[in-house]
C-alpha cells in the first residue's frame, strides 16, 4: 500500500480537508433513534482524529436570546482552518429550553460540536438526509433538503428517474437531524424566532461575505422550508441579509 502524502500545515485548506471528510464511510459511526439517523459526537470526534490528530475545538460565549432563550455556540480548527456553528438549547422534541440545567446545555453543545464537523464534510451526507455520501453524487444539485424522513424519500436520483416526470413537494421546515429530532419538532417549527436568531447570529459571527454565504449554505435547507410555508419571514430574513452583506462588502473593501 502506497505510504499516504503528508501535506504541511500551512497548505491545508478548506477543500482539502473536505475531500478527505466528506466521502468517509460513516455508516458504523451513525446510530438510530426516533428513525432518525444521527452520529454521537465520540464517533464524530473519532472520525476526526483518524484523519486530523492536532483538531482542536471549543465554544464561545452563549447568546442569550430577548426571550431568554439560549444557543451555544461551537468553534472547531483544523490544521489552522476554522468553522463555527451554533445551536438552541432545546428539549427531544426539539422546543426551547428556558432556564437550561447543566445537562441541557452540555447535551446541545456535543450536538452542535457534530453540527460544525459537519461543516468539514464530516458525517455532512446524514445531514442531507442519506447514510452514505455516494447516494448524493447523481443529484440534481448538492444542496438536498434534509428532512426527517428515511434516505429513499430525501435524494432523486437522475440516472434513475427521468427529471420530468418527478414533481417536487414544497419542502416543510425542517430542523438538522439529532438524536432528539422527531417529527412532531417539524410541525412546531417557529419561522419567526428562527429568522431573527439567524440574523442575529450572522451580525454578530458572519465576518466576511464569504462566511456570511456558509451560513446561508449551512442552512439553506431550512431557509428552503420558510420560503415554501411563511414567506413573509423568508423575504425578511433575505432583505436582512442583504444589508448584512452589503456591509461586509462595505468593511472588505476600506469604505
Amino acid at each position: 500500500m502506497a505510504k499516504k502524502e503528508v501535506v504541511q500545515k500551512q497548505d491545508v485548506t478548506f477543500a482539502d480537508i473536505w475531500k478527505v471528510a466528506y466521502p468517509l464511510d460513516c455508516s458504523k459511526a451513525i446510530k438510530k433513534k426516533n428513525g432518525l439517523s444521527y452520529i454521537p459526537w465520540s464517533n464524530a470526534w473519532h472520525l476526526v482524529m483518524e484523519n486530523f490528530a492536532s483538531a482542536t475545538f471549543g465554544f464561545k460565549d452563549d447568546i442569550i436570546h430577548g426571550d431568554g432563550s439560549i444557543s451555544v455556540v461551537c468553534s472547531v480548527e483544523i490544521e489552522g482552518n476554522v468553522r463555527e456553528m451554533w445551536l438552541p438549547i432545546t428539549n427531544y422534541k426539539n422546543q426551547v429550553i428556558m432556564n437550561p440545567n447543566g445537562r441541557d446545555v452540555n447535551d446541545s453543545r456535543m450536538r452542535c460540536l457534530v453540527k460544525t464537523l459537519s461543516l468539514f464534510g464530516f458525517g455532512f451526507h446524514v445531514y442531507q438526509g442519506v447514510t452514505q455520501p455516494e447516494d448524493t453524487f447523481d443529484d440534481d444539485d448538492n444542496e438536498v433538503h434534509l428532512a426527517p424522513t428515511t434516505p429513499k424519500k430525501s435524494v432523486v436520483a437522475k440516472s434513475k428517474v427521468p427529471a420530468k416526470s418527478v414533481k417536487s413537494a414544497p419542502a416543510k421546515p425542517v430542523v438538522p437531524v439529532s438524536e432528539d429530532s422527531t417529527d412532531e419538532s417539524v410541525e412546531e417549527f417557529n419561522a419567526a424566532g428562527w429568522v431573527d436568531k439567524a440574523i442575529l447570529v450572522a451580525k454578530e459571527f458572519a465576518q466576511t461575505p464569504d462566511g456570511l454565504k456558509s451560513q446561508y449554505k449551512a442552512n439553506k435547507a431550512v431557509i428552503d422550508g420558510i420560503q415554501s410555508h411563511h414567506n413573509e419571514e423568508y423575504v425578511r430574513l433575505m432583505a436582512a441579509f442583504s444589508e448584512i452583506r452589503k456591509t461586509l462588502e462595505g468593511e472588505a473593501n476600506g469604505k
